[in-house]
């Protein structure tokens, strides 16, 4: 496994076309009903700790704010997290070590997690 940090395009809604703007409303229905205890906290994720395969497939998520606290994970009880859920490569991001993922993964799953459900 390895552990990366994606960073979200800032207006990437704005470089979209009609087409691909229909597609993503459709895919915010979507992650209402795979995400039931995190699709609202999604539109606050500034980047995105990611758990990857050697092929670079996301197995797990953790969502940050703006203020560097976790706000979303996934997968995690009846939450299949974005990246996870689509499994699609990722490129484009910066290595992490394994022990800073599962620091911020035990910490959310103790203490936020449980208390956001």
């Amino acid at each position: 496994m390895k552990y990366v940090c994606y960073e979200l395009d800032e207006d990437s809604e704005l470089s979209m076309n009609w087409y691909e703007r229909i597609g993503n409303a459709i895919d915010k229905k979507k992650i209402a009903s795979t995400n039931p205890d995190f699709h609202e906290a999604y539109n606050n994720v500034i980047y995105w700790w990611l758990e990857l395969t050697a092929g670079d497939i996301p197995v797990r998520e953790l969502g940050f704010d703006c203020n560097g606290e976790v706000i979303v994970a996934g997968p995690l009880g009846k939450n299949m997290g974005l990246f996870t859920y689509y499994q699609s490569k990722v490129n484009g991001f910066y290595p992490l070590e394994q022990y800073q993922f599962a620091e911020q993964w035990e910490l959310f799953k103790e203490t936020k997690y449980n208390k956001s459900i």
